[in-house]
């Protein structure tokens, strides 16, 4: 018994190196903090003249002058 837990020993501290290394990675997603996303938020801000446009006329647009100096939506 006691050359079994001798021979798992190193393995045990193997997995808690790995466990601890893991969690020190990744505590702020273990914490609820997500990242920026820029492309989302890129987005939003350029389909917001799409938006204004479907508010003001009622009409959906399809084209957009806010991305590469224009482009279909």
């Amino acid at each position: 018994m006691n050359n079994l837990i001798q021979k798992a020993l190193p393995h045990f501290v193997a997995i808690a190196i790995f466990l601890a290394a893991c969690a020190a990675y990744f505590s702020p997603q273990l914490q609820g903090k997500v990242p920026q996303q820029s492309d989302i938020i890129q987005y939003r801000g350029m389909a917001q003249e799409a938006k204004s446009f479907q508010e003001r006329t009622g009409e959906t647009t399809l084209w957009t002058n806010s991305m590469f100096g224009g482009m279909p939506t």
